[in-house]
């Protein structure tokens, strides 16, 4: 173990890898289209150095700087080609590496005269590769800068998912144009609004930029020389442009990050630039010929973001929903950052330390395991019957002892310090009711005639109360004689189960008495219709049968609707008096012609009435307003009246009033008890009856505008008083 973990360290450990030498020193000419400083070429420069040694980069490495992005590279390229032609007459390089796009194009221009014949390679160059072989004639060949303006306008759209401007800021620079060439060939997955900000003076573009939607966003392509003069810095054109948006910057260059301007984008790096182009021109000294352009070798674009940027727009938790894997600038460094190796070596040790106690301890654990195997088979069988409401006892019927655990004396109460030690004891806590079946169970296990003991007994309780508890038990143990000599069961707290069983048996009861009582109602109810049946038929009156068969129904179904609002309230002797009403209503409405309104008062009382109540009250509501419905608006009442029937029931100290009332031709008390003493309608009949069933007092009015009210006051029963729901 030691062995390995030293092994780990090792590995850990160990140096990155140097640089590989690149065997004789050749000289080799970087051109660089920029000057000196500039972090983009910079970056560039480094990373073709670290891919030789520093002896060989120091010695025959050579940089050039045309600074192409202060001046303009018309002006500038003829004095540059004299100069160079000058400089290297007389020592050739063997190399040429062009950086960047104005470096490419003056060795088109100049190459056949500044460095003839002498082998070309590029990086960081912003075309097709089909057009630079063109413009090379083959003699060059290198990596193409792949600048991944979709992959970091795809990462705006995910941070920003409301963005639907994107400003592109460009200048008068040949990079910006070749850039805003690829640009204007992306093809996008959704509908994203781009505005070209070229080339713009200072307070043009500050103005542009201020003006901007909360969904816009910038990208930053180049700031630095403008055909109006003014002249920036990479970092100063972008600190402007930064300054004046109130929306993010995204970049594509690393080098325009990590100064608290930019958010981010999904860069390209100079250093992998120079890497890479480094890496061909090892190749071509090993043999001697320039290798097809491979586009395998372009370096790719890597997100990266500037860690304090993304907090001051507020953007973390919409970077860390994307899930993408992203290099942080500007990130305070954690322990793990500063001392990864420290932290890996002591992990690899405290592991190892940690393995070596646990095999310690699995092999003590290994020596214990027969012993818990024998405590666990001895307690197995206490856990399983003492594990729930069971308590144990162990009879020794040679001796007459009796053992009980500690769970049979907390099923009832009793402290385990209570001595029972004989089946004597046990037995003065069985009621006196049950004595007489234990002792023979007993009996008869002790001769032999049964094996099994099963029986339910009340106990006596610590706080004297009675308890339900099953006991049963079998003989464990016999002589030669076959003679019982021990015996081993439980006892079971089954209270609450017997006193279920009891209030079930209650319940049982009591749905039969309620089967009996709905069998009587329903037999009351057919007698009350065979009866309106036959009162019907004894009427003089008896042409329409379709108005005799629907008053029947409707006096039916007020006596069905009663039953029905019984199973809405838990009280099966108890209808409520609104849900009553209005399935009366209900029906009476089909009855009624349809130019007649029926209007039930807001005020019905929310009341329960007893069943022997509600019968009489919905079939008495059923006859007014039917007999209404049917009689009140016939000729010669006016036409011009508007026909309605109004429903009205007010609960008082001294009972309920019901009232209906029509606006028809209107009838008289006189003329009530005329019909009556006549017996001229069944419905008034009906009504009569039903009042006096009510102990009841009716009224009619027939005010000199027309209709009638008839009025019916119910007294309070004493037997049933109402009660108000909920």
């Amino acid at each position: 173990m030691l062995v390995l973990s030293l092994f780990l360290v090792g590995v850990i450990c160990a140096p990155a890898e140097a640089p590989a030498e690149a065997g004789a020193p050749y000289d080799i000419l970087v051109l660089k289209s920029y000057h000196p400083l500039m972090r983009w070429g910079e970056e560039i420069l480094q990373g073709i150095a670290r891919e030789f040694s520093r002896e060989a980069a120091a010695e025959t490495l050579y940089v050039e700087f045309l600074d192409t992005k202060r001046w303009d590279p018309q002006d500038l390229f003829p004095a540059q080609a004299d100069f160079l032609r000058s400089k290297y007459a007389g020592r050739q390089p063997e190399l040429v590496i062009a950086t960047d796009d104005n470096a490419l194009n003056f060795l088109v221009r100049y190459r056949d005269q500044v460095f003839p014949e002498v082998p070309v390679l590029y990086t960081g160059i912003n075309r097709s590769e089909e057009e630079v072989q063109n413009l090379s004639r083959g003699w060059a060949t290198g990596i193409i800068e792949e600048v991944d303006f979709s992959g970091t306008i795809d990462l705006a759209l995910q941070i920003l998912p409301g963005l639907d401007r994107l400003a592109v800021v460009t200048d008068a620079t040949v990079t910006s144009d070749l850039n805003l060439r690829l640009l204007q060939t992306l093809s996008l997955d959704r509908p994203l609004q781009i505005e070209l900000l070229q080339d713009l003076p200072p307070a043009e573009l500050h103005s542009r930029l201020q003006r901007l939607s909360p969904n816009s966003a910038v990208l930053y392509v180049s700031y630095i020389r403008l055909t109006s003069g003014e002249l920036y810095s990479y970092t100063g054109g972008l600190e402007r442009v930064a300054a004046a948006s109130p929306v993010p910057v995204f970049v594509v260059w690393d080098f325009l990050l990590g100064e608290g301007h930019a958010l981010g984008g999904k860069v390209l790096r100079g250093q992998d630039q120079g890497r890479a182009v480094a890496d061909i021109a090892r190749r071509y000294f090993q043999t001697g010929q320039l290798p097809r352009t491979d586009s395998g070798l372009y370096p790719v674009s890597r997100v990266m973001l500037d860690y304090r940027v993304v907090q001051e727009w507020g953007l973390m938790p919409a970077v860390r929903e994307t899930g993408i894997d992203v290099i942080w600038l500007n990130r305070r460094k954690t322990a793990w950052d500063l001392y990864r190796l420290e932290i890996l070596f002591l992990s690899t040790l405290f592991l190892s330390l940690v393995l070596l106690l646990a095999m310690a301890v699995w092999g003590r654990r290994r020596q214990e395991h027969q012993h818990q195997l024998l405590m666990e088979s001895e307690q197995r069988w206490q856990f399983a019957l003492e594990g729930g409401r069971s308590g144990v006892w162990d009879w020794d019927m040679v001796r007459d002892a009796l053992f009980v655990s500690d769970r049979w004396y907390s099923l009832l109460g009793y402290p385990v310090s209570s001595r029972i030690s004989v089946v004597g004891d046990s037995l003065e806590l069985i009621h006196p009711d049950d004595v007489p079946g234990v002792l023979s169970a007993l009996e008869e296990m002790r001769t032999n005639r049964s094996s099994h003991y099963e029986l339910n007994t009340r106990k006596r309780c610590a706080d004297g109360s009675y308890r339900w508890m099953l006991d049963q038990g079998m003989v464990v143990e016999r002589n030669a004689a076959g003679e019982a000599l021990r015996a081993i069961g439980t006892q079971t707290d089954i209270h609450r189960l017997i006193c279920l069983q009891q209030q079930l048996e209650e319940n049982l009861m009591t749905k039969d008495v309620l089967i009996r009582e709905i069998h009587h109602r329903v037999k009351n109810n057919m007698q009350i219709v065979a009866s309106m049946l036959s009162l019907e038929m004894t009427q003089a009156d008896r042409k329409d049968f379709t108005v005799l068969a629907e008053k029947t129904r409707l006096r039916i179904h007020a006596m069905a609707a009663l039953h029905e609002q019984l199973y809405t309230i838990d009280t099966a002797a108890l209808v409520p008096l609104q849900g009553y009403i209005s399935d009366l209503i209900g029906q009476l409405n089909q009855f009624c012609n349809e130019r007649i309104i029926l209007r039930v008062s807001d005020t019905i009382p929310d009341v329960n009435l007893d069943i022997d109540e509600a019968l009489p009250l919905g079939l008495l509501i059923n006859e007014l307003v039917s007999n209404s419905c049917e009689h009140a608006f016939t000729d010669p009442c006016p036409s011009s009246v508007d026909p309605q029937v109004t429903i009205d029931v007010v609960m008082e100290d001294q009972g309920m009033t019901v009232q209906v009332a029509d606006n028809g031709c209107g009838m008289t008390l006189a003329e009530y008890q005329h019909h009556i003493q006549e017996r001229c309608s069944l419905g008034l009949v009906l009504i009569d009856s039903l009042v006096q069933q009510l102990e009841g007092a009716l009224t009619i009015d027939s005010p000199p505008s027309g209709g009638t009210a008839v009025l019916i006051r119910i007294p309070q029963r004493k037997r049933s008083k109402p009660v108000l729901c909920g």
